[in-house]
């Protein structure tokens, strides 16, 4: 946001009380556009890590496995001593 209001900034002063030095104002507009670009790649970057980390939590109280149905034991065989 604060990226817009200077750029804003920048064009009402530019257009209002006029500028005689072409160099200066391109210079400072691409710097106001380099500070939002940034703004909005760490805006982004956040936006992932809360995605990331949401989805490491959930990962994170699963079991490892899923026991689906238990089946009953089958009877042993019969041993060497005839059980």
């Amino acid at each position: 946001i604060a990226a817009v209001l200077l750029l804003a900034y920048m064009f009402v002063r530019r257009m209002f009380l006029g500028i005689d030095d072409w160099q200066m104002f391109i210079e400072q507009t691409f710097e106001a556009f380099e500070f939002m670009l940034a703004s909005l790649t760490l805006f982004s970057l956040g936006i992932i890590g809360e995605y990331v980390g949401k989805t490491y939590q959930e990962v994170k109280r699963r079991p490892r496995y899923f026991i689906e149905a238990e089946t009953p034991a089958a009877p042993l065989p019969p041993g060497p001593r005839g059980r």
